[in-house]
């Protein structure tokens, strides 16, 4: 599974060559993607977030870093639009440099506490800010 989920996330690095050398190496790989935006939020109350989603089946990579009580989020589309007006969290623009370890690693105070499984699943913006304590545009008919 992990090497199925480290060739995922090189798929969608911007330079993977650079990837690979800096895992091999036991550094953390700084990955540029346009297939995710990066959205950070503490630590514990993305663990209790986490809870819900993966119950449905909607939780997405999510990167644990302990040491700096944050919690780095790979989305899909439209994740500003829809979580950027939760003061709890930071979305990060497309492209943003995420550092983060080969899953099944821990390097640099970082490790993935929901390892992507390669198939390329995201948490969608609007689960992560209902998670969050939105309320869901789409079940209140907000915008309709």
């Amino acid at each position: 599974m992990n090497a199925e989920a480290n060739a995922w996330l090189v798929s969608c690095a911007v330079s993977p060559d650079a990837v690979w050398r800096a895992w091999k190496a036991d550094q953390l790989a700084p990955i540029s993607s346009t297939a995710w935006t990066v959205v950070e939020a503490p630590l514990l109350p993305s663990l209790d977030a986490m809870q819900p989603l993966g119950r449905m089946g909607r939780l997405g990579p999510v990167l644990g870093c302990p040491e700096d009580n944050l919690a780095c989020w790979l989305v899909g589309d439209k994740a500003q639009e829809h979580l950027g007006d939760l003061p709890e969290l930071t979305v990060r623009a497309p492209g943003w440099r995420l550092p983060c370890p080969a899953v099944g690693q821990y390097s640099g105070g970082r490790g993935w506490v929901q390892r992507p499984d390669g198939s390329g699943l995201l948490t969608d913006p609007v689960d992560l800010a209902a998670a969050f304590g939105s309320p869901d545009p789409r079940r209140t008919g907000a915008g309709a």
